[in-house]
């Protein structure tokens, strides 16, 4: 189990490094360390691996996507005709947009294009198909912590005593999905839903 939980945590590193520098990974030194003792003391945690220091963890790298321009700064609701009232609603309306108006991959920035052309070629296509919510409860973790958080720009999307995430892109995804395996101390760390940004990532020295 020891050799299985490193290869996620050496794939998880080696991401943060490649993307953001290698300085990001002293900047989340804390919040990383708090995951990685949740699962070492058995702390419960959701069916993907989130809790309060996992979602913690993943909304400051999404601010650091964003930071980075490889995120869009767009509120969700830009691409929603009509305001959603439940998660089905969301879900329904981002792949409306996907299928209809996704073709020009206008809710992908210019710097994502740039720095993962395989990634960014697969779309629409690999959102509609492989990815679009992240599974996360952020409700209670939302509640408890009082932070000022902008719903819209998150791209959270609301039901009843629910809150969850839509993936911007396949970079969102798959560090999440790689934090949560952390998290949860499994081994697989080859997703097929990764295989673009995988190829992209690859380039990277």
């Amino acid at each position: 189990m020891e050799n299985e939980r490193k290869l996620n945590v050496e794939e998880f590193e080696k991401t943060i490094e490649r993307v953001f520098g290698k300085n990001c990974l002293k900047e989340i030194e804390p919040l990383y360390k708090k995951v990685i003792e949740n699962r070492d003391n058995n702390v419960k945690c959701g069916r993907y691996g989130d809790d309060p220091a996992t979602i913690e963890l993943i909304l400051y790298l999404r601010h650091k996507m964003r930071e980075n321009k490889l995120i869009s700064s767009e509120p969700i609701s830009n691409y929603l005709k009509a305001i959603p009232k439940t998660m089905k609603d969301y879900e329904e309306l981002f792949k409306n947009f996907l299928e209809n108006d996704g073709k020009d991959r206008s809710w992908l920035t210019e710097e994502y294009k740039k720095r993962f052309p395989y990634s960014y070629e697969s779309e629409p296509e690999s959102h509609i198909d492989d990815y679009m919510f992240d599974g996360w409860k952020y409700f209670e973790y939302l509640n408890q912590n009082n932070q000022n958080y902008d719903y819209d720009i998150e791209w959270f999307c609301v039901g009843k005593n629910v809150v969850g995430h839509i993936y911007y892109n396949e970079l969102d995804h798959y560090l999440t999905y790689l934090l949560g395996a952390i998290r949860r101390g499994i081994s697989d760390v080859c997703i097929s839903q990764g295989k673009n940004i995988e190829e992209d990532l690859d380039k990277i020295d």
